[in-house]
């Protein structure tokens, strides 16, 4: 994989890297770019295999809150079909393993966690870059880590965790150091095998009782704005840093008519800060977002 593959006449400063899931974790770690989520059930072997998803570089395919509990199983039979396919198509030497996202699945619970371990085999696995905790608390994460730990050791080959941080424990001020300390200590020693820390932004925003709207940033709500630096100051620090992701936008509005790739070229900073309209209300949102996320 390599950021940028689909426009290939673009004049970059330093050229992007390639990269898969070997790759260094220093590096990986910054190389998973906007991750497209998507259901456990999602049919996208196809384009995998004939390489048409060059935009994408990390992607999740979820078995949590986009898909029914009636469908789990149709979607855990799904995922590991992709991943078999993908394996043989690797082995056969007409796809490389640099050809293809970094996949990773979004668990639905512990439990489902551990039964699904039990039917990854070696092959599938060496195609898997590894999994999303949804609801990560101090009371499942040690359970989490030693079953994904255990995995990789099993399959001799990198799996990676990347745990969500949500729920009213860390957002409500008088549990929220205790439980980010509690949490701290339980990841460190598994800090090896932690790709990326995430947060619900939505998540926080809900306990609260409010919703940003499509002209706000997540940094607008006090509250969750708090809870974001408190990680922050708990994950981020220079001598024992995590990679911590930004909240997910929540609106986005696409039409054929905009001319993204003309108008990334031109200096759109100031005109972000200043509200001068770009493109859309949902994707000038989306593009101050990131710059509130640096």
């Amino acid at each position: 994989m390599r950021h940028h593959q689909y426009n290939k006449d673009f004049e970059f400063i330093k050229d992007p890297i390639e990269f898969n899931k070997n790759t260094e974790k220093e590096i990986l770690q910054y190389c998973l770019g906007a991750t497209l989520y998507m259901p456990g059930t999602q049919n996208i072997l196809g384009k995998i295999l004939h390489k048409e998803l060059l935009e994408i570089t990390s992607m999740v395919m979820c078995f949590e809150d986009a898909i029914e509990e009636k469908d789990l199983e149709k979607a855990e039979e799904n995922v590991l079909y992709h991943l078999e396919e993908i394996a043989n198509a690797i082995n056969s030497k007409t796809l490389s393993i640099d050809d293809i996202p970094l996949i990773f699945l979004r668990v639905r619970n512990l439990k489902q966690f551990e039964l699904f371990l039990n039917k990854l085999t070696t092959k599938q696995a060496e195609i898997l870059s590894g999994f999303v905790f949804p609801k990560f608390h101090s009371t499942n994460a040690g359970h989490y880590l030693k079953l994904l730990d255990y995995a990789g050791k099993e399959h001799k080959t990198i799996l990676y965790g990347m745990p969500i941080l949500e729920g009213m424990e860390i957002a409500f001020l008088e549990t929220r150091n205790n439980e980010l300390q509690t949490l701290k200590h339980i990841l460190d020693p598994y800090k090896d095998i932690i790709l990326n820390i995430r947060v619900g932004g939505t998540d926080f925003s809900s306990l609260f009782g409010v919703r940003r709207g499509i002209n706000h940033s997540i940094y607008d709500i006090f509250t969750v704005r708090d809870c974001l630096a408190d990680i922050l100051n708990f994950f981020s620090r220079a001598e024992d840093e995590y990679s911590v992701s930004g909240p997910v936008w929540e609106y986005f509005i696409a039409d054929r008519e905009h001319d993204i790739d003309n108008i990334i070229t031109q200096d759109i900073h100031s005109s972000l800060i200043n509200r001068k309209p770009i493109i859309n209300e949902a994707i000038d949102g989306l593009l101050r977002e990131t710059i509130n996320d640096k």
